[in-house]
């Protein structure tokens, strides 16, 4: 669609970018904003340069997101290389900084800072309306306010008679140094002259150094040691839920984190993952041919197994993820995603069993969000769907990965995977049937497990030769801008990393040979 106005935003501006959007469409002002008209099927970053490209203005929408979003500033500089009329509309009392500041040091604003907003979104239209009718350039930029130049370094000036009289001062006394002493002549034999006394000047004391701020970092909190293999944990109020290996559901308080103490273990064979949602425990169990037992937490309680006893999968034989959401329950294995009906936890029915449409070479994963499950299928990448009829699911999108899909998950419309040696990868899914990629991050080794907490991600990597683990940690991930992802910290004082959750600034991680260990995460601002 062709259009005049490219409307460039930070994600967590959409709303105001929105406004806008429709303000300029409601004067028939046509625009191009990102994810709305990125043609399916079309790569994000080819969608955005040629959009730019023929734009004849760019309206910025300028804020603490926006200036420190890489993203945004791409599109910035490949307006200015295409002499694109940039317009900042100017919503947070910021000035432009680093490589913003260079390219919007010439360029006039308009501020949008005190309420109401709609009279600046109208102001913002009636000004585009006027480049784009050709009026007089030098009139519109004298309704906008001067251009947004970077601060230049205070340096202060004397006035010019006092710095004369300075200079003769210093001139005088200088001479008086010279001449004052051949004045007074010899002083008679025998006599000693008096010692100049030299006045040592009052220090002062330097101003004081403001201290640093420490870099994000770990600290360690606590442990809990075993000797079963602690593949997998699920913290829900104050309690860690331990699938332990041979050991089962290892159950511990950590109220106190840096203390966690056993509360009661319940047998699931060979534990390998869990989740728990009301009192009642999904552990998936087994080495190869993989089972789910639902336990009811308390004593005496009844479990339950999925498939029953003698029974299998079809195809499937293994299942190695699951998501609790209200009465349903989400499973993923090898090519397999399925959904089971819990309104009766003891009595579980199987309503979907979905295959992959080519071999996944991984187990799928799944992340659900309402009735949009977003499965990972492995090598075959993700599948979107709508399941508000969870026994007949709509495919409504796709999105192709570079690498395998280990593990997902959905925060503020924004999906998180991992991809093993891909690293990590952000999408935009505010429209579930059109993902586009945000950004991906090369991370160390291979990058499995994550959880995320406020502003970070928690991912645990390792990294191996030759079957041998030689580093393995948790890396934490600014993720305050998802259009800019990175790396702020890692520890990688652990055997095996296997799983993680982070709950606020404390990180719950298993090491798959030594136990449970917490961590506390000091992010600073």
């Amino acid at each position: 669609m062709a259009h005049d106005v490219f409307v460039s935003y930070s994600n967590k501006d959409k709303p105001i970018a929105d406004a806008v959007v429709a303000n300029l469409e409601g004067k028939g002002i046509r625009c191009w904003i990102a994810p709305r008209d990125v043609t399916p099927g079309t790569s994000w970053g080819d969608a955005i340069v040629d959009a730019i490209e023929s734009s004849e203005v760019m309206v910025v929408i300028l804020s603490e997101n926006s200036n420190q979003s890489r993203q945004v500033v791409r599109e910035v500089e490949r307006a200015v290389a295409n002499e694109v009329i940039i317009i900042p509309f100017r919503i947070e009392n910021i000035d432009p900084s680093g490589a913003m500041a260079y390219f919007l040091s010439t360029e006039h604003w308009l501020d949008a800072i005190t309420p109401p907003l709609e009279e600046h979104i109208e102001k913002l239209g009636n000004t585009i309306q006027l480049f784009l009718s050709e009026g007089d350039r030098s009139i519109v930029e004298d309704r906008l306010s001067k251009p947004v130049k970077p601060a230049q370094p205070f340096q202060r000036r004397w006035p010019q008679p006092l710095v004369s009289v300075l200079i003769g001062i210093i001139l005088v006394a200088a001479l008086g140094l010279i001449i004052v002493p051949q004045w007074g002549g010899a002083l008679p034999f025998g006599t000693k002259a008096s010692p100049t006394v030299t006045t040592v000047p009052t220090n002062t004391a330097p101003p004081a150094t403001p201290t640093p701020t420490p870099p994000p970092d770990f600290s360690v909190l606590g442990e809990y040691r075993t000797s079963r293999s602690a593949n997998a944990l699920y913290v829900a109020n104050n309690i860690l839920n331990l699938a332990n290996g041979g050991d089962g559901l290892v159950r511990l308080y950590v109220s106190d984190p840096a203390n966690p103490g056993l509360v009661d273990t319940f047998s699931a064979g060979d534990a390998q993952e869990v989740a728990v949602s009301d009192e009642i425990a999904y552990v998936i169990s087994g080495e190869h041919d993989r089972t789910l037992n639902i336990i009811q937490l308390k004593e005496g309680g009844e479990t339950a197994v999925f498939p029953p006893e003698g029974e299998r999968l079809g195809p499937v034989n293994s299942i190695y993820n699951v998501v609790v959401q209200d009465e349903l329950v989400h499973l993923a294995g090898h090519n397999y995603w399925g959904i089971l009906d819990v309104t009766d936890p003891m009595k579980p029915v199987e309503l979907l069993r979905w295959e992959t449409p080519s071999n996944s070479g991984n187990p799928c994963t799944v992340a659900v969000d309402g009735t949009i499950a977003y499965v990972g299928g492995g090598w075959t990448g993700l599948h979107i769907f709508d399941f508000a009829d969870p026994q007949n699911p709509e495919l409504i999108g796709r999105f192709d990965t570079p690498h395998w899909i280990i593990h997902l998950d959905i925060i503020d419309d924004v999906l998180y995977l991992t991809m093993g040696e891909g690293g990590l990868m952000s999408i935009d899914v505010n429209n579930p049937a059109q993902p586009l990629l945000m950004d991906r991050l090369d991370l160390p080794g291979f990058a499995s497990e994550f959880s995320v907490a406020g502003e970070t991600l928690f991912v645990t990597y390792s990294i191996s030769e030759d079957y041998e683990v030689l580093e393995s940690g948790v890396i934490a991930v600014d993720v305050r801008d998802p259009e800019a992802l990175a790396t702020i910290a890692t520890f990688n004082d652990m055997d095996v990393a296997s799983d993680v959750q982070a709950v606020e600034d404390t990180v719950y991680v298993t090491d798959q040979s030594r136990g449970v260990l917490v961590l506390s995460f000091q992010r600073n601002p």
